[in-house]
């Protein structure tokens, strides 16, 4: 039969049972750092890829028989270097924090103002690359439409 007790469970539970809270609070600042180098990873390698790429296309010219050789690099369009710009921002953000970040590791507890300052700036970082890579697709877009005049 069922028991007559409404919180059977209640009145066996002990304190042995119940969970102890840490008394330390739980320190992710290596998983921060992590994040900030993966992040300082793929930032400097699209820096570098587009810093050294040449891109070279055989073009058609009207009126000319020959096929004329044409260069291209980054530095040709003002999209492109404000692309450049943005990620070696990005990159200078993530050097600064990662040594924030590093710097921290070490203290039981994390400042407050300090994960403030961290989570202000990190929202600000995507903004502007957010403008890097509309700059940039809104030159490929004219450039396929042939918009574009030099």
């Amino acid at each position: 039969m069922a028991s007559t007790d409404p919180k059977p469970e209640l009145s066996k539970m002990t304190t042995e049972s119940r969970p102890v809270r840490p008394t330390t609070p739980i320190n992710f600042l290596q998983a921060d750092l992590a994040l900030r180098f993966l992040l300082f990873s793929t930032t400097l390698v699209s820096l570098v890829l587009m810093v050294t790429s040449k891109q070279t296309k055989l073009v058609n010219v009207p009126l000319y028989p020959i096929p004329v050789i044409m260069h291209a690099k980054f530095n040709y369009s003002p999209a492109l270097i404000y692309f450049v710009a943005a990620i070696s921002l990005a990159l200078l953000h993530s050097v600064l924090t990662g040594l924030v970040s590093a710097l921290s590791i070490y203290k039981p507890a994390p400042a407050t103002k300090l994960l403030l300052v961290l989570a202000f700036l990190d929202s600000l970082i995507p903004g502007g690359g957010r403008f890097s890579y509309r700059s940039s697709g809104l030159y490929c877009i004219h450039w396929i439409e042939g918009k574009l005049s030099y």
